[in-house]
């Protein structure tokens, strides 16, 4: 609608589709005058309308702030995934050099590392399972499964298997 409007506000009423206009009607053809003949011939730009975006464009709206921590976040579980691989290559080459590579985890950066990881990776995971009933909502019947629901029994299939990780790993 507002589209609409901006194209036809600088047309005058008798040429906009709503109004007529006696004086511009054709009494041969019994139907209205060609309008705009100067419109038609108007030459368009042929680069599109780039809206100039600035460096803070993330910080006009918590959202997108959000959303860039979101995809930041993926940076952390990608290194902890090479991280992890460098420790089954150490595994591979023997007692030594597995033991070399426990002890660089032990480090202050190395246990920083992983704090931001873990913290990274449970961001990742909530606002993942918080988007999961906007991109595949459950029809059941003619109704939709509410969001809640879905949402919820992600967390908690996300909480049983944390619990049956930590029970096998022996921490009960």
């Amino acid at each position: 609608m507002l589209l609409r409007r901006r194209l036809l506000r600088g047309l005058p009423r008798a040429r906009r589709s709503r109004g007529r206009d006696p004086a511009g009607e054709d009494p041969e053809h019994g139907g209205l005058v060609q309008g705009a003949p100067d419109a038609m011939a108007e030459e368009m730009s042929p680069r599109p309308f780039l809206r100039p975006i600035t460096s803070e464009w993330l910080f006009r709206h918590p959202r997108y702030l959000r959303y860039m921590v979101r995809e930041f976040s993926c940076l952390f579980i990608g290194g902890y995934t090479l991280l992890l691989v460098a420790g089954l290559k150490s595994l591979s080459e023997g007692r030594a050099a597995y033991e070399a590579f426990l002890e660089g985890l032990r480090s202050p950066a190395g246990i920083a590392f992983h704090v931001l990881a873990l913290a990274f990776a449970t961001y990742h995971s909530i606002t993942w399972f918080n988007l999961t009933p906007k991109a595949l909502p459950l029809q059941l019947g003619e109704a939709f499964v509410p969001d809640v629901a879905i949402s919820g029994a992600h967390f908690a299939l996300w909480g049983v298997l944390s619990l049956a990780l930590l029970y096998f790993a022996g921490a009960f």
